[in-house]
């Protein structure tokens, strides 16, 4: 991944404070702007490499396709990835924003990991993080318990797929050690089966775009465990994309 600097352009009716203090937790760094010729300004120096921008719903243009045009201009980069946060806006200006090219929503409540996933999606590219990740994946922030070696202990889970899931926790199982994994909100899943293939510790390897956790791959999914999540990423995926 490249660059993790963010650019709020903050000039919504609602202020983006607590996203900025989110993502500022999150390690990503970022960097505020006041007005739209101040975003240029700031996507113009190059000591900011910013990877990707973070627009409101109600940006105060006449015409927003030819702002962010502007915008991608003086980044010199056709592809900058666009996020807009905030509340939902009408239908008529979520189509807007998706043919202005803003692809990305972040819609209130923001949790973490939602906040982690998309900013780490647009940062990477959409079409090419797809390609990398292989099976289509959601955010989530629901509870799970893991079962391993006779004991259970909870986690969160940070992503899922039909394939496998990554859970947050700061006690994260070896790899290579065999898991059941129990997610409320999929009880007709019951307990899955899986394998800890990477863990993210606290340490110079640390991947900064990841939460402390492990990544489990699942092993083989009966036919209605296997509909079930992929039901589930379908439709959390919608409210994941203009």
């Amino acid at each position: 991944m490249g660059s993790r600097t963010v650019l709020l352009i903050d000039v919504g009716a609602e202020p983006m404070d607590l996203l900025n203090a989110l993502a500022r937790r999150l390690d990503f760094r970022v960097v505020r702007a006041k007005t739209t010729d101040e975003a240029v300004l700031v996507l113009a120096e190059p000591r900011f490499a910013i990877g990707c921008v973070v627009v409101p719903p109600d940006l105060p243009v006449p015409h927003p396709g030819r702002a962010i045009a502007a915008l991608r201009e003086a980044a010199r980069s056709r592809d900058l990835p666009f996020v807009v946060a905030g509340r939902p806006p009408s239908e008529g200006a979520s189509r807007a924003l998706s043919s202005a090219g803003v692809s990305l929503p972040l819609w209130e409540p923001i949790d973490a990991h939602t906040l982690r996933f998309q900013l780490n999606r647009a940062l990477a590219g959409g079409e090419s993080f797809r390609r990398r990740r292989g099976a289509r994946r959601v955010p989530s922030s629901a509870r799970a318990l893991v079962h391993a070696r006779g004991r259970a202990k909870e986690a969160r889970l940070y992503s899922l797929s039909s394939q496998g899931a990554f859970l947050a926790t700061a006690m994260p199982s070896l790899r290579g050690t065999e898991v059941q994994v129990e997610v409320p909100g999929l009880a007709s899943c019951g307990r899955l089966s899986g394998l800890v293939v990477m863990t993210n510790v606290a340490g110079n390897l640390m991947k900064k775009n990841l939460p402390a956790g492990m990544a489990i791959r699942f092993g083989r999914l009966r036919v209605e465990e296997h509909a079930a999540l992929e039901l589930h990423v379908e439709r959390k995926l919608r409210r994941l994309e203009l």
